[in-house]
């Protein structure tokens, strides 16, 4: 990859100034300038002082992996989309009730992160393509170390559950507990799971006998029937377990490592559930790009960032 100089960031400044490139200006104090007005010298860094009482670190970083992540070769794939995702989102603007102020705020969330505009939507999401599918890369590499992390961590599973539903929670009737009663003990003696949940369950996955496939404790899920599923071991079945939608029975197919590195959804599991994945793959990224940081403190800056504690 081409070695990204990085300077200092710009800001916008709403004062009119005579910019003059770092390097052919005078100094200040040995400093080389960043811009000078008539009646003033800016250094490198009271530049950066002046930058930080503007914007966080946050701010400072997006601006820093947008070059970063621009140098980074665009798949086909990246680029396709990038352009499917582009065209979608100018056919959104066309058809909203209030078209100018989406493209406004589009258009400022844009220039926040150092593009122009508009004019570089698909850019951005080739971009954001390309990040995407490096960081995946990096998990997908480093797998065989980073799973034993995230299953300490998220406990991943695969479950299975049936949804049994009832006219009211707050007043099951003797013919709704009898059905549900007659359920678990057939599982319990020894009819398969997947076969009642055909049979009874009343939602989407009825027809993939219960399989609601792999899960960890940052999935989506209720909170009653979240609990309960990773409280569970393997083969393990729960009691009726209420939450808004009515009664689930709930089982572990397997929490098993060999065959969750299998699994085809795992690396994105993991990075949505991981912070620290996600920033150790930036900081791979950077030694890969050999950035030259030529201002110590925006160095700082960005590993400060970087730093890998929490998680989502």
């Amino acid at each position: 990859m081409k070695k990204i100089a990085l300077i200092t960031l710009l800001i916008i400044v709403a004062i009119a100034v005579t910019v003059i490139l770092v390097g052919r200006t005078p100094t200040k104090d040995g400093e080389a300038l960043v811009f000078k007005t008539d009646e003033n010298k800016v250094s490198v860094s009271e530049y950066y002082e002046l930058l930080s009482s503007y914007y966080d670190d946050n701010y400072i970083y997006q601006r820093f992996e947008k070059d970063l992540i621009s140098h980074l070769e665009k798949s086909e794939t990246a680029l396709a989309s990038a352009k499917q995702s582009a065209e979608a989102l100018q056919s959104q603007f066309n058809e909203s009730q209030n078209p100018e102020q989406d493209r406004a705020n589009v258009t400022l969330t844009l220039t926040s992160l150092g593009y122009s505009g508009l004019d570089d939507l698909e850019e951005y999401f080739a971009n954001y393509g390309a990040r995407t599918e490096y960081v995946q890369r990096y998990v997908f590499e480093n797998l065989s170390t980073i799973f034993d992390e995230y299953q300490s961590q998220f406990k991943p599973r695969y479950v299975s559950h049936i949804l049994f539903k009832v006219e009211d929670l707050e007043n099951v009737t003797e013919s709704e507990q009898n059905t549900m009663n007659n359920i678990k003990n057939r599982i319990q003696n020894g009819e398969a799971f997947g076969d009642l949940a055909k049979e009874f369950s009343e939602d989407g996955s009825k027809e993939a006998g219960g399989a609601l496939g792999l899960m960890d404790s940052t999935t989506e899920f209720v909170k009653p029937f979240l609990d309960a599923a990773l409280a569970l071991e393997t083969d393990e079945l729960s009691e009726w377990v209420e939450s808004e939608y009515g009664f689930h029975l709930i089982v572990v197919d397997t929490s098993d490592k060999e065959t969750l590195m299998k699994d085809s959804y795992l690396v994105n599991n993991i990075i949505n559930s991981m912070v620290s994945v996600d920033k150790e793959a930036m900081k791979q990224l950077i030694d890969e790009s050999t950035v030259a940081f030529q201002d110590e403190a925006i160095k700082e800056t960005i590993y400060k960032v970087l730093q890998t504690e929490g998680a989502n």
